[in-house]
This record gives C-alpha cells, sequence and structure tokens, in this order.
C-alpha cells in the first residue's frame, strides 16, 4: 500500500508530501507561477520550442499536484492535457482539494503510466516523466525500452521531458543515456552542483528529434534568467558528462 500523501497550504502555498518528501508545490494565488525548479526549467523548453500562448498535447507520466499542467493550462489556453497517476487515493485527493482544470482541458486517469501510454492511440507535443516512489523514480520508467514507448507516441516535432535524480547514491546518468539510444537530440539541464553530483537533486533530460528545430541558445538564455539559475549540456559536453554509462534496460 503506497505511503498516504500529506496535504498542507495557506493563503499562497499549497504542499504535497509523501514519504516525508515533498512532491508538489503550488503557487495558489497565480497557479502558472512555478515552484519547482526542474518545473521551471522544463517551462523554459516549452516556450523555445512551441511559443508563448500556443495550445499543446501534453501527457504527464506521474500527476501529484499537477501544478505543471495547471501552469500550462492558463500559459497554453485550449491545450488538452492527460495526467497518468497510479495512486488511486492521490488522484481522488487532489481533484477534491485543488480548483485544477477540468475535461477536456486536464484529464487525470488512475493508471500506470508506463501501460497506459503503451495503449494509447494519441500523440502528443510533449511527453513528461515526473514520476516518484518517494525519492526514487520506478525502474521501469526509465529504461531505454520505455523511452522507446514514450518516442513513438510524440509528434514529429515532439518533445520528452523527463525529471531525473541525480548526485548522492543516485546516479541519473544510465537515465539519460537511454535517451540517447532513442532520440537523434538530447541535453541535460540542472544546476552545476547537481551535474557535479554533489548532492542529490533533479536535472531534466530532454529528448527531441530532428523535425524540432529546437534554439539552444534561446533555451539557455532562459535557464541563466532563472531565479536559480542552470546550466544547459548537450552535443560533446553531455557525452563527457555520461562518462560511456549504459542505458537501463528492462
Amino acid at each position: 500500500m503506497p505511503p498516504t500523501p500529506v496535504f498542507s497550504s495557506d493563503s499562497q502555498i499549497a504542499s504535497i508530501s509523501v514519504a516525508q518528501t515533498e512532491q508538489s508545490r503550488i503557487n495558489l494565488a497565480d497557479p502558472s507561477q512555478l515552484e519547482f525548479e526542474y518545473m521551471q526549467q522544463m517551462d523554459a523548453v516549452v516556450e523555445a520550442a512551441l511559443g508563448v500562448g500556443t495550445p499543446l498535447r501534453a501527457a504527464h507520466i506521474g500527476a501529484c499536484g499537477c501544478a505543471l499542467a495547471w501552469s500550462w493550462h492558463l500559459k497554453h489556453p485550449n491545450s488538452r492535457q492527460v495526467a497518468f497517476e497510479i495512486d488511486a487515493y492521490l488522484a481522488e485527493a487532489v481533484r477534491q482539494w485543488l480548483p485544477l482544470p477540468r475535461k477536456p482541458h486536464l484529464r487525470i486517469r488512475v493508471a500506470d503510466g508506463r501501460e497506459a501510454l503503451h495503449n494509447s492511440q494519441a500523440h502528443f507535443d510533449v511527453i513528461v516523466r515526473d514520476a516518484f516512489s518517494a525519492s526514487e523514480i520506478p525502474f521501469q520508467l526509465q529504461t531505454q525500452e520505455f523511452v522507446e514507448i514514450v518516442a513513438a507516441h510524440l509528434t514529429p516535432r515532439g518533445i520528452y521531458l523527463a525529471n531525473c535524480a541525480h548526485g548522492g547514491s543516485a546516479n541519473g546518468r544510465p537515465d539519460v543515456a537511454a535517451l540517447t539510444k532513442v532520440f537523434s537530440n538530447v541535453a541535460v539541464i540542472a544546476a552545476s552542483k547537481t551535474l557535479k553530483g554533489a548532492r542529490w537533486s533533479n536535472l531534466v533530460a530532454v529528448g527531441w528529434n530532428d523535425a524540432l528545430d529546437l534554439d539552444l541558445d534561446q533555451i539557455d538564455r532562459s535557464l541563466r534568467r532563472l531565479p536559480l539559475p542552470a546550466s544547459l549540456l548537450s552535443g560533446a559536453q553531455l557525452q563527457r558528462w555520461l562518462a560511456g554509462a549504459a542505458p537501463a534496460r528492462d
């Protein structure tokens, strides 16, 4: 049985914690403003790829408080998003607790994200993997085979965004290496200390194919303007950081 989520809020911030780890934080005064740094980084990528205000079709593997989906609903009106959440209690509680967008703008499906995506006939502009069990990413969502499922459900100009754990006891390199076996272009975004593995934190892996001409210079400028500036690695820099890591396999 999964740990019981803990919900807390004041007049400004709503927070959800699972097993004493904060999983979601939402600015209730303005849900378009993202509180977590890795979500701000993902948002910078989507803005560079799609532009401000462009409707998008997005799938979120791991829903929790739907902070990113709610923000994109406000920034990209008329978008259609689905969030797959394996924890039925959490999915129902979030719907009752927060004034989230409703269908057809945001659907929350109680399902295993990998299985649901595999069985879907839909294609998406953006697929986000943000699923954790406490502080660990389920292994079946890190493998090359899972990334192949993701790629099969992206539009030709689609983007895969994966929230990875790195530093301390967590090694995000095999997770990122799986993307390099599937996508023609891969980048990693994180604070410098995270890239060095000095402490456990989040890094964002980005995968896309050549049909999308993604402006990495624009993203890099956006990342440097964030409250916590981040670095972007791609090409030879990324290969040096990977240091020959092999992808996780089923």
